[in-house]
């Protein structure tokens, strides 16, 4: 006969004061994430990218977001729809920074407090480089990743219908961010078959998932006929793509462990073989759909912290079936992978605080003047490479109104039929007041006043009598490199 034993109310509260007193490494670590994220928002200065989503959701309704403009992004809508929301409330552009902040600390806060990790585990992965600044400081859609996907694995074994809820949008985050919820969701429906999970719901689940992943399908795909990148897929085809996508998933994981090839050849195999230890191929598949997706599609820099997530993530769900020697093996290999991402994040942070990220708020603070007093401004390009024009709607959030006479939508249509570079021409017999050059270093060599001003696209606009008067410049980091400048370049008469 079982019986219950009612402790007096006095103990009960002496317990959770204890437990409290416990838990202080873990409110101390979040104070300290939240403190760093904190300082470093207000020193941020927007990318373009964060830009083209803010001014989307500003300048467009959801019907047409959804049914239309999205599917040049190749991207579900969740990020776009909460931003359309936040505008609609009189939210910020900065504030923006601030609630992007709050969603990280969010999605911390459970990795320090619930994850299954040793403490020096869980309290040491909040300030790697993704989720202490790519995740955080830098207000993209990505944000919402550890959030959803930290979320889901602390219910996993609690509550199937808030799972499904939460892996849906995640889905609904980006197409990487589909890779890795469908890796999820089809690890939580095998495991539900075979009796990890109660299945007395299991049609709402298989319903929410099917709805959630549905959306996210129709608003990012197929791409239309005239998006800026159909050549390339049409004229590749299904074969070349996926037999290239192999080496370059191979590429996205590495990068996700190490830019040292040395550091990141034994560590890859190594964490696979831990995770196929548990249950076999199964529980590769969260990591391995999302390396699929990039090799397939796209990815860059930012994209890498999917990798790692799904990692983080797979290894909170496995922990405890682990052998005791696979637990430390794993305790080792997550702390060289924290020492390398902790050594990018203070890189990042530290370019981040001293340098500009972005030349745009500083460009748009000059041309303040000149926008109030209603005079024509143009947009051009110092070289051709790819995107560049694109980079000229980071000043948007900053006017209320498109600023340029050649450019007059508020976000960046990547439609073949955007001729903005064209126009300029036409722009150009207007006697522009003043005339924005763009300039974009991917990867190559860094601008050179020297060189670079001395472009053929420039001469004619020397040959007008416009001059330099002003040139801004920012770069964004990668590991220890630089991976991008841009420079927003001033020409008046």
């Amino acid at each position: 006969m079982a019986a219950t034993i009612a402790l007096p109310s006095s103990v009960v509260a002496e317990s959770r004061t204890r437990t409290r007193l416990r838990l202080w490494p873990e409110w101390l670590t979040l104070f300290l994430y939240t403190s760093i994220v904190a300082f470093a928002i207000p020193f941020h200065e927007p990318w373009a990218d964060e830009a083209q989503a803010w001014q989307m959701a500003r300048a467009l309704s959801i019907h047409d977001l959804f049914f239309h403009a999205l599917r040049y992004e190749g991207s579900p809508g969740l990020w776009h729809l909460l931003l359309h929301g936040l505008i609609r409330l009189h939210v910020s552009y900065a504030a923006m920074h601030w609630l992007t902040g709050l969603v990280a600390v969010s999605g911390m806060a459970l990795l320090i407090f619930f994850a299954p990790f040793p403490r020096w585990v869980r309290l040491s992965l909040p300030f790697t480089v993704f989720f202490a600044f790519q995740w955080a400081v830098v207000a993209r859609s990505y944000v919402l990743v550890p959030l959803l996907t930290f979320a889901a694995a602390t219910l996993w074994k609690k509550n199937g219908i808030a799972v499904a809820v939460l892996l849906g949008l995640l889905a609904n985050t980006s197409l990487h961010g589909f890779g890795l919820a469908l890796g999820f969701a089809i690890v939580y429906l095998i495991e539900m078959r075979r009796g990890s999970h109660q299945s007395e719901n299991r049609i709402v689940i298989v319903s929410i998932l099917l709805l959630l992943f549905g959306i996210a399908l129709f608003t990012a795909l197929p791409p239309p006929p005239d998006i800026t990148f159909a050549d390339e897929l049409v004229h590749e085809s299904a074969a070349v793509r996926i037999g290239a996508a192999v080496p370059l998933a191979v590429i996205y994981l590495s990068r996700a462990v190490s830019y040292w090839w040395l550091l990141s050849i034994p560590i890859l195999p190594l964490v696979l073989w831990m995770t196929y230890r548990i249950g076999g191929a199964l529980y590769l598949l969260p990591v391995l759909s999302v390396a699929m997706v990039a090799g397939v599609g796209y990815f860059t820099y930012w994209h890498v912290g999917f990798a790692s997530t799904a990692t983080i993530a797979t290894a909170w769900i496995c922990w405890r079936q682990f052998s005791r020697p696979i637990r430390i093996v794993g305790s080792v290999v997550f702390g060289i992978w924290v020492v390398v991402q902790l050594s990018y994040s203070a890189f990042a942070l530290t370019w981040d605080h001293k340098f500009l990220y972005s030349p745009d708020a500083a460009a748009a603070e000059y041309l303040r003047p000149l926008v109030n007093q209603k005079l024509p401004l143009a947009v051009t390009l110092v070289n051709t490479s790819d995107a560049a024009e694109f980079h000229s709607i980071g000043l948007g959030p900053y006017f209320e109104h498109p600023i340029f006479i050649n450019q007059t939508r508020l976000y960046w249509f990547w439609s073949n039929q955007e001729r903005v570079d064209e126009r300029f021409k036409d722009a150009l017999n207007r006697d522009p007041a003043a005339i924005i050059a763009m300039y974009r270093s991917h990867k190559g060599r860094p601008f050179n006043p020297a060189y670079d001003l001395d472009s053929r696209r420039l001469h004619p606009l020397y040959e007008r009598g416009y001059g330099v008067t002003h040139i801004f410049c920012g770069a964004r980091p990668e590991a220890f490199d630089l991976r991008e400048e841009i420079c927003e370049i001033v020409l008046e008469r």
